[in-house]
């Protein structure tokens, strides 16, 4: 997921950590630029912070509410993947 700044990283890191939500959380600030088409117009964002989070299936879905309610933002850009390899342990960590 893409934030525009580190304040709306705070305030959601600060929330789903509380709730367990997530296992772990890697921030990304190497100056994130997009470029996409809204409304026919070419939007560019600079500056964005690319944050990946890992929780488990079950919470996924409230994971994806509380950010939408966090961050006021009706484009908010989520990917969701699974992964396909790793560390049992560390796994059953996550389902926990």
């Amino acid at each position: 997921m893409t934030f525009s700044d580190q304040v709306q990283v705070d305030h959601v890191l600060e929330s789903i950590f509380f709730e367990n939500m997530i296992s772990d959380c890697d921030i990304i600030k190497n100056e994130v630029s997009r470029t996409f088409l809204r409304n026919g117009k070419e939007i560019i964002m600079d500056g964005d912070i690319q944050v990946i989070f890992t929780t488990a299936d079950d919470r996924l879905e409230e994971l994806m509410k509380t950010i939408e309610e966090k961050v006021p933002d009706s484009y908010l850009d989520i990917v969701v993947t699974t992964p396909a390899t790793g560390n049992l342990k560390y796994i059953d960590h996550v389902n926990k």
